[in-house]
């Protein structure tokens, strides 16, 4: 097969995958099961429904407030602890939802810590004198939620805040435009693109949930999706309701998309970002320690109660139980294993698409191609999984009937309930992570060293060897860190598809707290945690040299 057939073949096949499971959902989802539709519009699956709506516009309006304003208070304004805000407030991003949930339920227990301090402080002796509100309620999910989620909002809008020009600022001033002015009439409105996108990846988040919103008790479409296959085993009416998040998901795709549509805008040469202007007086320590808040709720509370339990653990009984070890091998095997390949499939596509045959054309085969591998990271979990049930079983039937061709005895299944389905499913769905990451490095190499090292009579493969390899080196440790993260913490996919008597971190973080054993998984949450903080320092770090170079 020579290289130009490959070239084309290759990335179809990996687009044709992906689109696998929705296909599968699409092909069970629309069986004419009259019963079944019915059952869809019932008074339970309509309140699930409405959960998740009033849950993701609740966590949608919050991270939007918090992420758009922090950003603006480290862009805008100088102070003291600027630096180090600036890097805390990506920290939340480090605890995935159910951790938050998990925590906090143990931390705001009657019984736990917050509660504790409270009733000795006011010389209360019994927890029936004073109870404060039990969390598990939507409108403590979208708190919760809120703060954990909000730094995606924060990261796109000071990102877009610092394209904008000084000499506009310094404009709008000299025209007797005050702080609040320039903010709302002049940053707010080129932020707009910014805030839309990171809203969007929030609420994706939110809509990709089960655990938080099991352990809250706020029963939303996922969960009501989950619970219809495990408790059920209704695979028909759990990819109708698979569905309907997709619908939904197209939705909020496309209400993000509309609300960039034609917005352009344009970076005079030679401008310089706005200066910050310095916070002083009490009105701006009352400011700052507000800035801080964020990190106190979203991070310092969850994360010190998880070190405090794991410290307390420690003085009676080994912190690594045989149990945990199991579990964390199995992470760290799956996580590998599914990096490695998202690795590779996502550099030798976005080489081909790109760089082998260049194209420019928004509407090219090539782009729509390189569009469809991203399509994976915009399905929930629970959604990827049930569309990926019946071609696992196919896939199966069809292994099972090559080994009795060949009078194998015993074949084991080689999809359902295995670590090749995980790692499948994960793959699909962190591809699209890594191919815009690895794009976005491509987009930093000029097209002129490929042109200069054909003219040496270099082939596309050295060149790629060469020349891109370690010139996109930054983007692919970072593609790598966060798909080996993202895998780590991914709780709804290996929860439906993890084999029997297997456990990852996440998963077994999930029984614990499903059996209220909240000091037994507090290992488990923690080591997340720590891993999760990885790719935020290493990113930080990149940006840092990115901007000295600048």
């Amino acid at each position: 097969m020579t290289l130009v057939k490959f070239k084309n073949l290759l990335p179809a096949i990996v687009a044709l995958t992906i689109m696998v499971p929705v296909l599968s959902i699409l092909t069970i989802g629309f069986k004419f099961d009259q019963a079944a539709w019915s059952e869809l519009l019932g008074f339970q699956r309509l309140r699930s429904f409405a959960q998740t709506v009033i849950l993701s516009a609740g966590v949608g309006l919050l991270v939007a407030i918090l992420g758009t304003g922090l950003a603006w208070l480290v862009t805008a304004y100088q102070f003291r602890s600027r630096q180090i805000l600036k890097f805390a407030l990506l920290l939340p991003m480090a605890i995935p939802t159910y951790i938050m949930a998990y925590s906090y339920l143990d931390l705001l227990h009657p019984l736990g810590p917050i509660q504790t301090l409270i009733r000795s402080t006011l010389d209360i002796s019994s927890p029936k004198d004073l109870k404060l509100p039990d969390i598990r309620n939507i409108f403590a999910a979208i708190l919760l939620l809120g703060f954990v989620l909000f730094p995606y909002v924060y990261i796109s809008s000071k990102a877009m805040f610092l394209t904008i020009p000084a000499n506009l600022i310094e404009s709008a001033r000299i025209l007797g435009a005050s702080s609040k002015s320039v903010f709302w009439r002049l940053a707010l409105p080129h932020a707009r693109p910014g805030i839309a996108a990171g809203v969007g990846i929030a609420l994706l988040e939110v809509v990709n949930d089960v655990g938080a919103s099991e352990f809250l008790g706020v029963r939303t479409a996922t969960v009501e999706l989950y619970v219809t296959w495990i408790s059920k085993g209704d695979l028909t009416s759990a990819a109708r309701i698979a569905l309907m998040l997709v619908l939904m998901m197209l939705i909020v795709s496309s209400i993000e998309k509309l609300s960039r549509h034609r917005i352009k805008y344009s970076q005079p040469k030679n401008s310089h970002p706005m200066q910050p202007k310095p916070l002083r007086g009490l009105k701006g320590s009352v400011i700052v320690a507000l800035g801080w808040v964020p990190v106190l709720l979203g991070f310092v509370l969850p994360a010190g109660y998880l070190l405090h339990q794991v410290i307390q653990r420690a003085s009676h009984q080994p912190i690594f139980s045989r149990e945990l070890l199991a579990a964390a091998a199995s992470s760290f095997k799956i996580s590998m294993i599914v990096t490695l390949i998202v690795i590779i499939i996502a550099t030798v596509v976005v080489w081909l698409m790109t760089r082998f045959k260049q194209r420019t054309d928004r509407n090219h085969p090539n782009n729509l191609i390189l569009n469809s591998t991203k399509i994976g990271y915009f399905l929930p979990g629970t959604v990827l999984a049930i569309g990926l049930l019946s071609p696992y079983s196919f896939l199966d039937s069809f292994f099972k009937q090559i080994a009795h061709f060949f009078e194998i005895r015993n074949a084991n299944l080689v999809m359902l309930g295995t670590s090749a389905g995980i790692v499948t499913a994960c793959t699909i769905r962190f591809l699209g992570m890594a191919v815009s990451n690895i794009e976005a490095g491509y987009g930093r190499i000029s097209i002129r060293l490929d042109q200069a090292a054909r003219t040496l009579g270099r082939s596309a493969t050295s060149i790629l060897a060469l020349i891109h390899i370690p010139m996109l080196r930054p983007a692919l440790l970072s593609a790598a860190l966060l798909v080996f993260v993202e895998t780590m913490k991914e709780l709804p996919t290996t929860l439906l598809l993890r084999p029997i008597g297997t456990e990852t971190l996440a998963t077994l973080l999930y029984a614990d707290a499903s059996r209220g054993s909240y000091e037994d998984g507090a290992t488990a949450a923690l080591l997340i945690v720590l891993i999760g903080i990885l790719p935020l320092i290493y990113l930080t770090r990149l940006q840092q040299v990115r901007q000295l170079k600048s």
